[in-house]
């Protein structure tokens, strides 16, 4: 069951927020959680193809919201592959521009220029724990199932694990 996007010609960008809530947000800095780990596939990729997951802090004492990305590209690591499961594993401390880790409450999806792409096992881990980690169309394979110990684990969206709540 993993989540698909795909890009659409549209004016403001292209781009889709799982939105947790304030009710709902992580406070990864209370729970420990040092990484973000999430998998994706891409279907097929071009020259030029560029995807970016954002993860986004919003304090409720009137602070601007934070937002620190990850950029995938055929140059990055791991580089954009057709038709392969891709494991994603980053500190949150690497991700520049994220503010703080206490009020999490988006990931964001930005196509950029990436036709489709499908995501899987999404979460934030203490990286005292240890981890888990895929042609044209859909996947024939499921993601890799993670192996990091459900409670060092804060789930956004995964069959492995028990999700939090989001809007």
């Amino acid at each position: 069951n993993a989540l698909r996007y795909t890009l659409e010609a549209v004016q403001n960008g292209n781009f889709q927020i799982i939105e947790l809530g304030g009710a709902n947000a992580i406070d990864a800095t209370a729970a420990g959680m040092t990484n973000l780990r999430f998998d994706m596939y891409f279907p097929t990729v071009e020259v030029g193809n560029e995807w970016v997951f954002g993860v986004v802090n919003i304090t409720p004492d009137g602070n601007p919201a934070t937002r620190g990305d990850f950029r995938a590209s055929a140059t990055s690591t791991p580089a954009i592959a057709a038709g392969e499961w891709l494991s994603v594993d980053v500190p949150l401390a690497d991700l520049t521009g994220l503010g703080g880790t206490d009020f999490i409450q988006q990931f964001a999806i930005d196509m950029i220029n990436t036709g489709e792409v499908y995501i899987d096992n999404i979460y934030l881990y203490n990286a005292a724990g240890g981890g888990g980690g895929g042609g044209g169309g859909a996947p024939s394979s499921a993601a890799p199932t993670p192996t990091f110990d459900a409670a060092d684990v804060i789930s956004v969206y995964s069959d492995a694990y028990t999700d939090v709540a989001n809007e």
